[in-house]
């Protein structure tokens, strides 16, 4: 019998998706939920995560986002390595970042590319010894649609950084750097390039930039967000 196997509720997959991204955590939940057949837990954090093992015991699989606020996939590995009966429960990082010597340590099973794709997942369970026939889903339009409220918002938010930014605060400098990791993480699993693209070429920048140039990129990045969530308005 396989590791996944052994924590298998029924006949029933149990998998837990973890990431703070929301739109990406309801992405991954539907694409377990209705391409594989699963049940499906959710957290927005490690602790809720751990929470939520607690409640409702261990599940057949863990899927977690690598970089979160709090407590880091990593981190999550060794916490729930600590519950009763969770020693040997899978755990799967969805990172944007290829396998490295900190993800063999912390012991995870493997690790997941971003963009999500059901396809990846159905491999590495096939690698597990858990054999799944995956039904073709689409992105669900609830999805897309919070995803555009998403980007409304974020595009008002750093409309309103962008002078504190100038200023060179260092707290404003955090908040964007957790904007963009946000940002990045869902415009990538909703196969947005364009918003993936230009929001890693303002990660990169915000390293070395003035806090002028900074605030003037912020500006233009915070206008492609507003058309793009008007673009998902429409429907495009």
């Amino acid at each position: 019998m396989s590791i996944v196997a052994l924590y298998q509720i029924g006949t029933m997959l149990h998998i837990l998706c973890v990431d703070d991204n929301e739109c990406v955590l309801e992405l991954q939940a539907t694409l377990c939920r209705e391409g594989l057949g699963a049940r499906v837990g959710a957290a927005r954090s490690g602790a809720e995560a751990l929470a939520y093992v607690g409640r409702e015991g261990p599940p057949g699989l863990v899927l977690t986002d690598m970089m979160m606020p709090g407590m880091s996939g990593t981190e999550l590995i060794a916490r729930l390595r600590a519950l009763p009966g969770c020693a040997a429960v899978p755990v799967v990082l969805v990172s944007a970042i290829e396998d490295g010597d900190e993800v063999r340590s912390a012991g995870a099973a493997a690790t997941v590319r971003k963009p999500f794709r059901l396809l990846d997942l159905v491999e590495v369970l096939r690698r597990l010894g858990t054999s799944v026939c995956p039904r073709e889903t689409d992105v669900p339009a609830r999805v897309v649609a919070a995803f555009g409220r998403q980007l409304e918002d974020e595009a008002r938010g750093l409309r309103e950084l962008g002078p504190a930014l100038e200023g060179g605060a260092a707290t404003a400098l955090e908040d964007l750097r957790a904007r963009l990791h946000q940002l990045e993480g869902g415009a990538s699993s909703l196969q947005r390039w364009h918003v993936a693209a230009s929001t890693h070429a303002l990660r990169v920048m915000a390293k070395t930039a003035s806090p002028t140039a900074l605030a003037e990129a912020v500006v233009r990045l915070a206008a492609l967000l507003a058309e793009e969530a008007a673009r998902i308005g429409r429907g495009e």
